[in-house]
């Protein structure tokens, strides 16, 4: 068994899904473009835009401006689908809370996201998940360097701090380069998240459930107390 301290979790497409409502408003803003040429030009840039992490309101402004410079005439169906997405629903991915719930009990559990403070500590709050996390981490880009700095910053130690995260870029390959114990969560929407090669060191699970299951096999925590 693997003694673990603290125990980090991915948000976006982790914990909840997230891509499915950015890809609804991308193709509204497409299907509005009638040109093949400038409509592969437009993809292209929106999801450029969406690597970048800017959140959901960078990405908003991207398809406003988009729409105010290329397709004045369907501002307002655009507007309408902006409507749309900022009301969207947070929807938790099966087993997720359940699972977040028994980590606790055993270990401080760190939601660690790309994008903007703001926006994530909303998501959190939104989706009743608070009281689940010891803190709220948001940083500008996920990399070695910045998840070291968080880890240093908390006082925990990479091979005592496990990740779990759908991206293999942004969340295992990371964790993997800097020594942490890493959980890649590969289910039915992750299309985003495959981008990339699977480290050896890491495990990968299909769903939350079989998250669990690792952990109880896998890990034991070298101290008591969570985040309750």
């Amino acid at each position: 068994m693997r003694l673990v301290e603290s125990v980090l979790v991915d948000l976006d497409d982790t914990v909840w899904y997230d891509r499915r409502y950015f890809g609804a408003l991308r193709r509204a803003l497409l299907v509005e473009c009638k040109d093949e040429v400038d409509r592969r030009a437009l993809a292209k840039l929106l999801d450029g835009s969406v690597q970048l992490s800017i959140g959901e309101c960078g990405f908003v402004s991207s398809i406003r401006e988009v729409a105010r410079t290329r397709l004045s005439a369907a501002v307002e169906r655009i507007e309408s689908a902006i409507a749309d997405f900022q009301k969207h629903p947070i929807e938790i991915l099966p087993g997720a809370r359940q699972s977040l719930e028994l980590l606790t009990r055993e270990w401080p559990v760190i939601a660690y996201s790309a994008g903007k403070q703001a926006e994530q500590t909303a998501k959190v709050q939104r989706a009743g998940l608070s009281h689940l996390f010891s803190k709220v981490v948001v940083v500008e880009k996920k990399n070695p360097d910045s998840l070291m700095d968080v880890l240093g910053q908390m006082g925990m130690t990479p091979e005592r701090t496990l990740m779990i995260g759908n991206s293999l870029v942004a969340d295992v390959q990371p964790a993997v380069a800097v020594g942490c114990n890493v959980i890649w969560l590969d289910h039915d929407e992750n299309g985003n998240g495959r981008s990339g090669i699977l480290p050896p060191q890491a495990m990968r699970a299909n769903g939350w459930e079989e998250i669990s299951e690792l952990i109880r096999r896998t890990f034991e925590p070298s101290h008591h107390g969570g985040s309750q």
